[in-house]
């Protein structure tokens, strides 16, 4: 985790860079990142057990704003979800700043010493600009491989759409409980913190209905019992 030299207004860092082993591992560019151009693997003889790494650098606080909307009056239709990437420029200069960052990383000593420092880019775009030094390659890397993590906050921020106790406002015995109740999205995963949340409603449902904690009088179906 660092913070940018033009970081927004939260206080915590607003990058995160992660690091993956095993560059040839086709499962993580088509399951994970979703990858239809993987040009790493066509310009590279790769296996699953070649040796190398990938760093994964992330903009944690973003300044582009997306929405989700209703589709129809259906209940049951898929929300239209439009997350506008990079519709805020300084966005742009933060993932440049970020991509130039795990360039400085990989030639630091002792790591230059055991890998190769020079990144694998893709050849039609160090062609379509010439070199891979200008801002306009690494703008244009962005928007061609940006992808997302998967770690959506705070549609259902609490104080606006739910209260204090996580109950929806204006509709009896309805609570949300889960990471759309955060005010804005943290500098990190989301996983603990949803959890967090999660054993907090818990705990406000058991004091609201005066239930007994600890307590489960549930007892799963038998074909359910191999599993546990």
């Amino acid at each position: 985790f660092y913070r940018s030299s033009n970081p927004p207004s939260d206080p915590g860092p607003d990058i995160q860079i992660g690091v993956f082993c095993s560059p040839g591992n086709t499962g993580l560019f088509e399951g994970n990142l979703k990858y239809k151009d993987n040009y790493l693997l066509k310009q590279n003889e790769l296996y699953d057990d070649s040796e190398g790494f990938l760093l994964v650098p992330t903009l944690l606080h973003l300044r582009s704003r997306g929405e989700v909307r209703l589709k129809s009056v259906d209940p049951l239709a898929a929300p239209l979800i439009e997350p506008n990437y990079f519709d805020n420029n300084e966005d742009i200069q933060s993932g440049i700043e970020m991509l130039r960052k795990c360039l400085e990383i990989v030639k630091q000593h002792p790591l230059s010493d055991m890998v190769n420092p020079e990144p694998i880019l893709p050849l039609d775009m160090i062609k379509k600009h010439g070199s891979s030094e200008s801002d306009e390659f690494w703008e244009d890397f962005l928007r061609s491989y940006a992808n997302t993590l998967y770690h959506p906050t705070s549609t259902l921020k609490i104080g606006k759409v739910v209260d204090e106790r996580l109950r929806v406002y204006g509709i009896p015995n309805l609570r949300v409980i889960d990471a759309s109740i955060m005010p804005h999205i943290i500098s990190g995963n989301t996983n603990a913190p949803s959890i967090m949340i999660g054993e907090k409603g818990t705990d406000l449902i058991v004091e609201d209905y005066s239930l007994k904690q600890n307590v489960c009088n549930y007892d799963p179906p038998a074909k359910w019992l191999s599993f546990l």
